[in-house]
């Protein structure tokens, strides 16, 4: 394929179980990817999505930047250059932005024109596949290295009036950016523990948050609180305040990568010894549910793991699978009844943490 090229890949599927329905997006034979549970991957109106696609069935092949709509339909190529990085959605959904060397660049997604937005002396690369960006859509953040080589966090303006490194050394932590404005949270060492810490949008205030209790965790949005799943063996998935110790939500599952609704009032989280697919779990009830099976391996590559990530206005989760060897993205849509049955049960003052079988 080339930039602007539009094809169709999508399969329909049904999970057997609970009778979700929603689409595998892409077929190719080579791997792709969505951006994982603490990005967003759709424009606003919920209507397209942004992946990452491998150029070719290679293991050393480029990654370009794909838009699709909710449904599978119009894969298009955005991007045909090599070393595109920290892939992000613009706020108003016209346009991707991506780190190339030491420059932020944006392509269109109507018009696939790239332009550099800015660039950052003294710095040699982003390396990171993940990037953010601030609560008001002001700053892309990224982690990188600067041009002796040393581990930091690069800041850059969308208006492209600024770029700068905004935290050096070993250990300076990117993680998340909670889109209801609490900061940065990064997991750094500190006294020999890994801890959850906050910083500001330039990289000072440093403020400790919490133990780090997780094996994968981000923002529960607008909470001004860190979600994610307990570490092996403890099966939970675990909410944490500034200053708290972390507490289980909803247990009895290994729960292993979650990502959380942009109301804050969902988490969907998918799971592991044994891969039992995606739940969809209940902020305010405390009661999970199954959505769908993922058959995916669950290896070390990353496109076995599904990172499942919500739609802004929740009604849609993605996820990624490779049932065939190959990564595949994956949507599928979030039915109201199973949000329904969960309020119910928060609106009945239930407090039972277990997971909801039925």
């Amino acid at each position: 394929m080339a930039k602007g090229q539009t094809i169709n890949e999508r399969v329909r599927f049904e999970d057997a179980e609970t009778g979700v329905q929603g689409w595998q997006l892409t077929s190719f034979p080579a791997h792709s990817v969505h951006f994982g549970y603490a990005q967003n991957n759709f424009t606003p109106d919920c209507n397209t999505i942004l992946i990452r696609c491998q150029r070719t069935a290679s293991r050393d092949a480029p990654w370009d930047l794909f838009r699709a709509d909710v449904d599978g339909l119009n894969l298009t190529q955005l991007t045909d250059t090599d070393d595109v990085r920290g892939a992000v959605l613009g706020p108003d959904g016209a346009a991707a932005y991506f780190a190339r060397g030491p420059a932020l660049w944006r392509v269109s997604l109507d018009h696939f024109r790239e332009d550099e937005v800015a660039r950052c002396d003294g710095m040699r690369e982003v390396t990171a596949g993940d990037a953010h960006l601030s609560h008001d859509a002001a700053y892309y953040f990224a982690r990188g290295l600067d041009a002796g080589g040393e581990a930091a966090v690069v800041r850059f303006a969308l208006d492209g009036s600024d770029a700068r490194l905004i935290r050096k050394g070993a250990g300076v932590g990117l993680n998340c950016v909670d889109p209801g404005g609490f900061g940065v949270a990064a997991v750094v060492v500190r006294d020999g523990r890994e801890v959850y810490v906050t910083y500001d949008y330039d990289g000072a205030g440093e403020r400790y948050f919490g133990p780090n209790s997780f094996a994968h965790s981000s923002w529960l949005s607008g909470a001004g609180k860190i979600q994610g799943c307990a570490r092996w063996p403890d099966r939970a998935i675990l909410l944490m305040g500034r200053d708290e110790e972390p507490r289980p939500l909803v247990e009895g599952h290994y729960f292993w990568h979650s990502g959380s609704s942009r109301d804050g009032k969902w988490i969907v989280a998918d799971t592991n010894w044994p891969n039992e697919g995606l739940w969809l779990i209940s902020v305010e009830g405390r009661r999970a549910a199954p959505l769908c099976r993922t058959p995916n391996t669950a290896g070390h590559p990353q496109w076995g793991h599904p990172h499942p990530a919500f739609s802004p206005d929740g009604n849609v989760v993605v996820f990624d699978s490779d049932p065939h060897g190959v990564g595949q993205v994956f949507v599928v849509g979030v039915p109201d009844g199973i949000k329904e049955r969960l309020a119910s049960r928060a609106r009945g003052g239930r407090k039972d943490t277990s997971a909801d079988q039925a």
